[in-house]
């Protein structure tokens, strides 16, 4: 898969869940801030929500970064900065908590998590999509 349909996957991934009648928590990294905000509306949007409606609760995709966070209770898909993702790894198992998915970047995934351990915990305790 290119690039340019990475954000696909997630998206994917929660139409599936759903249509499946499964409940499911989608977490997926990206580098940059403002790529974990504009993926997330752009996603949003794409899912037929409407503008601006992003972390409410008539949405069911929100986004986390550094110093600010767009979702609530019901948000099933999140954009994350990879640092957000690190620092749930860091809190342990307690922290991911209902976590089903985590979506990686595997290009980011070599310079972001150091060292196997985070991957192979990683692929222990939840779904990993590696693209």
């Amino acid at each position: 898969m290119s690039v340019a349909n990475f954000y696909l996957v997630p998206a994917y991934i929660l139409e599936h869940e759903l249509s499946s009648g499964r409940s499911c928590k989608i977490y997926c990294t990206e580098p940059r801030r403002i790529s974990a905000i504009s993926l997330a509306r752009r996603v949003s949007e794409e899912l037929g929500e409407r503008k601006g409606d992003v972390g409410t609760s008539r949405s069911l995709v929100g986004y986390a970064i550094r110093l600010e966070s767009r979702m609530n209770s019901h948000t099933r898909l999140v954009y994350a900065t990879t640092g957000i993702v690190m620092r749930m790894l860091e809190n342990g198992v307690d922290e991911l908590g209902d976590i089903t998915h985590l979506v990686l970047d595997e290009g980011r995934l070599s310079r972001h998590l150091f060292g196997c351990f985070p991957t192979l915990f990683l692929l222990r305790h939840c779904h990993v999509a590696l693209t």
